[in-house]
């Protein structure tokens, strides 16, 4: 029996750069026994599932968007309430918080004493840590800043307005300038390669945008000149990274996908079979550089082996919160460091790895609920540090990039956050 309209769902499922070593095995080839992993399960259907009993079986159980999906269900059918209790106090041990209005509306449905239990697990998990500073500021007049890199022999900033289509760079983290392009397209993540020289920019597009370049462009960064551009078959290229022997790793967000232009290679080749991945975001390789760890926006992390194309789940203990990535990063000593602006509040976690990379076993809060944060993600690992966008304003944009409301845009605030 149906019992509310989808407004209270809206209101429970809301907020639905390469590095050396990752603190696991510091040999050059770490051995992993994958035959221990759990296959993923393919993702690109799951948003299908809408069944109480369905939901419950979900192979996830460190991903929050799967427990608020069950809660919206025990609103909506009377017979799946039997959900809503296990499903409420497993974000409180997750320490997810439910809006105020969420809450509300869960009181009409839970007894007393599982909002009070609820709220109590909360307690000490959402609390503000602010550990960063300002280290860069971009002007409202480049729109929609999504992503940071610094080039470390250059002391130079390179960043994007996604809304005007622009690259966008900087000596003194306070004047930016266009760099130009041969060609179309919306500049959505930046991955250095400082090797080679070359800013690798992936090119998308917002919204229905027929004629949009979607794929890999790079660019000099001593000349700021573009030198490469290479069409991706993707629906829009988000995420990058850049592996030692010069290769790019980069996700399709928008329609699945991770891809790969090999070392030498003319063309980008997909990787993933359809529908393994939902919205495959933060991509970070492994330091034997066969694998790669893939974050699902809705589902958790995924282990990708790079020769056989499998794909593995990466579990972790079950009072952590693995979904709602957006940047990821390998660090030699903090293992997994992970941007959540999907969950609430947003973070950005530290998540300790088993020797052999397969296994989360741990976590660190390194920032969480920043006063200043409007929504943080994604940035660089540089000189012992996490460069990263805090407050792009998507909400303010809608079809095509097109501003909404007469309010003036703020500046889009850099962070610089110590490892």
């Amino acid at each position: 029996m149906k019992l509310l309209t989808g407004a209270l769902v809206a209101l429970l499922l809301a907020g639905c750069g390469p590095v050396a070593s990752a603190g696991i095995a510091t040999a050059p080839e770490p051995l992993l026994n994958v035959s221990r992993l759990e296959p993923w399960t393919p993702t690109g259907q799951a948003g299908r599932v809408h069944t109480g009993p369905g939901l419950s079986m979900l192979p996830f159980p460190n991903s929050a968007s799967v427990q608020r999906r069950l809660l919206g269900r025990a609103f909506e059918v009377e017979e799946e309430r039997v959900f809503a209790q296990p499903a409420l106090m497993r974000l409180g041990h997750f320490g997810y918080a439910l809006s105020d209005g969420a809450q509300t509306q869960l009181e009409t449905l839970l007894a007393e004493e599982v909002m009070v239990a609820y709220r109590a697990a909360l307690v000490g998990k959402v609390t503000p840590i602010e550990a960063s500073s300002i280290a860069a500021m971009i002007p409202p007049e480049f729109p929609l800043s999504e992503s940071i890199a610094y080039d470390v022999a250059t002391s130079r900033y390179f960043s994007m307005s996604i809304a005007d289509s622009k690259l966008i760079t900087s000596k003194d983290a306070a004047g930016w300038h266009e760099v130009t392009l041969a060609g179309n397209g919306r500049p959505m993540g930046l991955a250095i390669d400082a090797d080679r020289r070359l800013l690798w920019v992936t090119m998308g597009r917002l919204g229905e945008e027929a004629d949009a370049f979607v794929g890999l462009v790079a660019v000099d960064m001593d000349r700021l000149a573009e030198v490469r551009r290479i069409p991706a078959a993707a629906t829009s290229l988000h995420d990058v990274t850049v592996a030692a022997d010069g290769s790019v790793l980069a996700s399709d967000s928008l329609g699945g996908g991770i891809y790969r232009l090999a070392a030498g290679a003319g063309t980008i080749e997909r990787l993933d079979d359809e529908l393994t991945f939902r919205s495959p975001q933060g991509v970070a390789l492994h330091p034997s550089g066969k694998f790669a760890y893939i974050s699902d926006y809705s589902y958790g992390f995924a282990l990708f082996d790079l020769d056989s194309r499998q794909a593995y789940r990466i579990d972790g203990p079950e009072d952590l919160m693995l979904d709602g990535v957006d940047g990821l990063f390998l660090h030699e000593d903090h293992g997994l460091i992970a941007i959540q602006n999907g969950t609430s509040p947003h973070s950005i976690m530290a998540f300790s790895l088993s020797k052999d990379g397969t296994r989360i076993t741990g976590a660190k809060v390194l920032e969480r609920a920043h006063g200043q944060w409007g929504e943080p993600t994604v940035g660089q690992l540089v000189d012992g540090a996490l460069l990263y966008i805090s407050n792009p304003q998507w909400g303010r944009f809608g079809d095509g990039g097109v501003l909404e409301g007469e309010a003036p845009l703020e500046p889009n605030v850099v962070r610089r956050l110590a490892l």
